[in-house]
């Protein structure tokens, strides 16, 4: 196998080889097929580095040649065969998506064509590690500045430091300890001739010498003596460990900048050159990282993912070694490409943060749900390529890729590696915070999930890139929550949360509303976090439909699933459901039907039954269970039932939710005050603190203290029988209850909700906040 060394950075004066390795070593293009991994113990999996030498370079050239003219935006040829064949009748069985068409949902733009970002430019809170500007089909260079050291809590405490020092014994029999530089240890142990994996721990813990009784590198050991055979063993510590070597000491040239660090609380950017990313990661595998192997609490990274290798190499149950050995074939063979020749992208990492106060109204919404396409076939990283891909991340970015996990998250991290390097310097997500990384290449194919995972040959990544050398990939990681018990995540708080992180992650100011590519999700959260996949589909859809975002959602082979979110998506728009009006069913779901922490009755069981009270219509789904409104399970029965105390908790919004209810959608249709009540009831913000929002320039006469008292007690006095006094109703001799008296109920009610309440006088405020205290008591 020959790795070229000139091509690891431009015009950079190459590390001294280890002792007893001569150019005679190096395997000719011709054994390159016969290489690492050519045969392999597992017959079942692939050969790691058999790729010949020809396909590759064929391959690279290509993306070489595309990345140096001017690239026109165009539909990708294999996303136009996949949609067509796709364009079935949707009731026909052998079509796997519901919903609107790939093409459709891309808005005409194309797999590719969507407007590029706006370039990448250095800010006070875009960090650019290399030098600017970088023209198309040009090589990021590193900067030309001497390295500007920074040894604290605002940046990355890199391995090459001066100030990363360590105490070592004096050979002169002197009982005090002499401080040396770490950096200078490491280039000691990794320039040895290391021929096994006994000496690789060796070197390892040479210069981390405190974990020497704690480590275990007991899945290294079993990968590099069980896994692989004598043939890539030798290939492996005579080719391409001596070229991670070089690559890892190579850091000092390549970073001149401190690295920041993305913190919780601030929006900030760093911008990394693919082989600067490279070059970092080989130090991550080979543990050089300072102060980041400690996990107690207080430690000063206690709040950053792990970085350091070492306990990927240490997992030592059965099936997550197995786990660790496919996750180490990613890895090598990425590290087996970028040696062979220097990748010449640029990666962006973005931490995203939105305060509380510019967060959606969720209530207020009066967006329709935006396009969907749902498919049971597929993936997010090939079908959703060109959106917003969304990584199911854990809050420290990456989750367990370097330990056992190997979900969602774990998988995408080791088939485009370029993404670990992000856990060096990302501290943990906060509820309203998100990463999106613009930029990282695939490296890797894999087939399976979980313990079936599999490393299953080379990927060669044939998408694009943008002005700045970006590949046109875009990943947001959200984190969801995690519950033990699971209908816990139908309280209020919880679905506002899931709802606010997903619009966190959706977001990009930065481009127009118009513009936006759509958003490739699925389960998400849905796994081991016990996330219904029914809830997380509509929160997705509805935080996409607030971001000016379509929705691409993979159901991973489940068929049901997908029927049963279009058929809930087709109710939500043939009822004209809005964001704002979803949101408030979904707001109301735990104390309707959560009881002692059980539900009495499927969530879209709910929204059929509760969108068909209020909107006389039929849903898909048939006959479901029978469920008055009066009587769904409530948390707190007594307060559901007294009307009073649900008036002292309406919104006071300038249109009544009464007459929302009960107005004539089609001249026919008209529903109960008694649902009508309680959609006002449910609501969480009291009257006094909105009353000033209760206006309208429809109607401008004054809202006196007479008519004011008197249309309210009089709502207070409507029971579930829909009994309306005659007293309140029109002059007409109409009967309680009947069609004439709920509008003349309406007519009142929309007198004092819409009409300008005078500037000069507290009373109406005065008096709504008196007339709830007394009904309170």
């Amino acid at each position: 196998m020959s790795f070229h060394r000139e091509s690891l950075s431009n015009n950079q004066t190459p590390v001294k080889r280890k002792r007893g390795y001569s150019e005679d070593d190096e395997m000719s293009e011709d054994n390159l097929t016969s290489s690492l991994c050519g045969s392999g113990r597992r017959s079942s999996s692939p050969d790691m580095f058999a790729d010949s030498m020809e396909y590759l370079s064929t391959s690279l050239s290509e993306d070489d040649a595309r990345t140096g003219k001017q690239y026109k935006p165009s539909a990708d040829k294999k996303d136009k065969k996949l949609d067509a064949s796709l364009k079935q009748d949707i009731k026909g069985e052998s079509c796997p998506w519901r919903g609107v068409s790939l093409e459709d949902i891309k808005s005409g733009y194309g797999l590719w064509g969507y407007p590029q970002l706006p370039p990448v430019r250095s800010s006070n809170s875009h960090a650019v590690l290399y030098q600017l500007p970088v023209g198309r089909g040009e090589k990021p260079a590193p900067l030309k500045q001497h390295y500007v050291d920074k040894w604290d809590s605002e940046y990355v405490r890199m391995p090459f430091s001066p100030q990363n020092l360590c105490a070592v014994n004096k050979n002169d029999g002197s009982s005090k300890n002499s401080p040396r530089p770490v950096w200078e240890l490491v280039e000691e142990a990794l320039l040895r001739n290391i021929v096994s994996s006994q000496q690789l721990e060796a070197a390892i813990l040479s210069y981390c010498s405190g974990y020497g009784r704690i480590w275990d590198f007991t899945t290294l050991h079993y990968f590099l003596s069980d896994v692989l055979d004598e043939t890539e063993v030798d290939c492996f510590f005579s080719q391409l460990l001596p070229n991670m070597v070089q690559l890892a000491l190579q850091l000092p040239s390549l970073i001149r900048s401190p690295v920041p660090l993305l913190k919780q609380f601030r929006n900030s950017s760093v911008s990394l050159s693919q082989l600067q990313i490279a070059s970092l990661l080989s130090n991550a595998f080979f543990c050089t990282f300072p102060r980041r192997n400690m996990l107690q609490r207080n430690s000063e990274y206690a709040t950053f993912p792990d970085i350091n290798f070492n306990r990927l190499f240490q997992a030592n149950k059965k099936k997550a070694s197995q786990r660790a050995v496919e996750k180490l074939k990613c890895i090598l063979h990425y590290f087996r490409r970028v040696c062979h020749k220097a990748p010449e992208g640029v990666v962006t990492f973005t931490r995203r943060c939105i305060a509380p106060e510019n967060l959606p109204l969720w209530e207020r919404s009066s967006k329709l749900l935006n396009k969907l396409h749902i498919t049971s076939c597929g993936t997010i990283e090939d079908e959703g390529r060109g959106m917003l891909q969304v990584d199911f991340a854990n809050k420290r970015l990456g989750g367990g890729v370097l330990r056992w996990g190997c979900v969602q998250e774990e998988i995408r991290f080791v088939i485009c590696p370029e993404l670990i390097v992000s856990r060096l310097f990302t501290e943990s997500m906060e509820p309203l915070e998100a990463v999106q990384i613009i930029g990282c290449e695939r490296f890797s194919n894999y087939k399976g999930y979980g313990d079936n995972f599999e490393w299953s040959g080379d990927h060669c990544d044939t998408t694009p890139r943008d002005s700045s050398g970006r590949r046109l990939c875009s990943i947001t990681a959200i984190d969801a929550l995690a519950f033990r018990n699971p209908n816990m995540q139908y309280t209020p708080s919880n679905i506002t949360r899931e709802l606010n992180k997903a619009y966190v992650g959706f977001f990009s100011p930065e481009i127009p509303e118009d513009q936006r590519t759509p958003v490739a999700t699925g389960n998400w959260g849905c796994g081991v976090y016990r996330g219904n996949a029914k809830l997380k589909s509509l929160l997705q859809l509805m935080a996409a439909t607030e971001t000016g975002r379509h929705l691409a959602y993979f159901t991973f082979g489940n068929e049901t699933l997908r029927d049963d979110v279009f058929q809930m998506y087709t109710f939500l728009m043939e009822n004209r459901v809005t964001v704002g009006k979803l949101w408030q069913y979904l707001q109301q779901y735990y104390d309707y039907c959560v009881r002692d922490g059980k539900v009495t009755l499927d969530l879209y069981a709910y929204l059929y039954k509760r969108i068909s009270d209020s909107e006389t219509s039929v849903h898909p789904a048939g006959n479901i269970r029978s469920v008055e409104p009066g009587n769904f399970a409530s948390k707190n029965n007594s307060t559901c039932n007294n009307k009073a105390e649900e008036w002292s908790i309406s919104t006071g919004s300038s249109r009544s939710k009464l007459q929302k209810s009960l107005e004539r959608r089609d001249g026919n249709r008209e529903s109960s005050v008694s649902s009508s009540v309680k959609d006002v009831g449910e609501n969480s913000v009291k009257v006094a603190s909105e009353s000033s929002a209760m206006h309208h320039k429809k109607n401008s006469d004054t809202v006196t203290e007479e008519n004011l008292e008197a249309v309210m007690m009089e709502v207070e006095n409507v029971d579930n029988e829909v009994s309306v006094p005659d007293k309140l109703c029109d002059s007409s001799a109409a009967k309680p209850g009947s069609s004439s008296s709920k509008t003349s109920l309406l007519d009142q009610l929309d007198k004092f909700e819409n009409t300008e309440l005078p500037k000069s006088t507290n009373t109406p405020k005065r008096k709504i906040s008196d007339y709830f205290n007394a009904v309170q008591k």
